[in-house]
């Protein structure tokens, strides 16, 4: 019997039912049984997709080519990108003061990301999309 495990569930005892069809029997027999002492360990990611945005004029646009930083350095790319991490991890991005003449970071945005610095700590405890905006000075 083949069945998916929750990951947020804790324990060591599981309870299943199924339907099993005996080959000398017409009908169906519904089987109970316990399964105990079940060790699992489940590797969650979660993907953080990063792109940087320009506010131009009451208008937003995307930028393309903008490396972000990271540290661990293995989540850094250039935009836009998408990584998978592991739940859990922490996730600095640090974005560049200005990516043209006179078109200056301004601030992070997005659930978890939210900040007016250039560098932002992420929590991966679930998928997470970050912006980084800059604006015309």
């Amino acid at each position: 019997v083949a069945f998916d495990i929750p990951a947020n569930l804790d324990y060591t005892r599981v309870q299943f039912r199924t339907m099993a069809t005996s080959s000398s029997r017409s009908s169906s027999d519904i089987i109970v049984g316990n399964i105990e002492n079940i060790n699992h360990s489940i590797d969650t990611n979660h993907e953080l997709d990063v792109q940087v945005k320009i506010d131009w004029h009451g208008r937003r646009a995307d930028i393309t080519g903008v490396v972000i930083n990271a540290n661990p350095s293995r989540y850094q790319g250039r935009v836009p990108y998408a990584t998978m991490v592991p739940s859990g991890t922490e996730v600095r991005l640090t974005a560049p003061q200005e990516v043209v003449t006179n078109i200056n970071f301004k601030r992070w945005e997005g659930i978890g990301c939210s900040t007016t610095s250039n560098t932002v700590n992420i929590e991966m405890t679930r998928n997470r999309e970050c912006f980084a905006v800059y604006a015309l000075d």
